[in-house]
């Protein structure tokens, strides 16, 4: 059943990668960790990538919570050439797409924001229903020491990208 749902989502961010505009694809944990379905660029440190967007999204997730009471649906990234798209799948999974900036904008980022909240619910569904590994680090180090009153994952820059409690 593993191996099944593991080639079920290769097969599922292969077909999504077919698209000229999308460059790359990368499944991350909460964490930051690039997880085992990594399709980019050679010229793309998917490390980098993974932690940035799992920053990105966690801080946006958090302004969003203690001021409007909401998380964010996915967070969109720009640079000159480039666009990130980032997507929350569930509760450990972060979906990132690095996309060519002029071609997506020429047929419409809204079109790849949708394609890929449809590419991040499927893998949902496939992570659900399979034995995919669901905990990460953080649940790891909870489960480790029960007794913590607190714990945080951090960049090494400071940046708090899992908190527990919340508050």
């Amino acid at each position: 059943m593993v191996m099944e749902s593991i080639d079920e989502l290769a097969t599922l961010l292969e077909e999504t990668v077919k698209d000229d505009v999308i460059k790359g694809l990368i499944l991350i944990s909460k964490e930051g960790r690039s997880e085992s379905m990594v399709i980019l660029e050679e010229s793309v440190n998917k490390n980098k990538l993974a932690a940035g967007s799992a920053t990105l999204l966690s801080i946006s997730s958090q302004v969003m919570e203690k001021l409007l009471g909401q998380t964010p649906d996915y967070i969109l990234s720009f640079t000159q050439n480039n666009l990130v798209i980032t997507l929350p799948i569930n509760s450990g999974l972060v979906l990132s797409a690095l996309l060519d900036r002029g071609k997506a904008e020429n047929n419409g980022v809204e079109n790849y924001v949708t394609k890929l909240q449809d590419v991040s619910r499927k893998v949902s569904e496939i992570i659900a229903l399979s034995e995919y590994p669901k905990k990460g680090l953080f649940m790891n180090v909870k489960n480790a020491i029960p007794e913590a009153k607190a714990i945080a994952i951090l960049t090494s820059e400071g940046v708090p990208l899992l908190v527990h409690p919340a508050d």
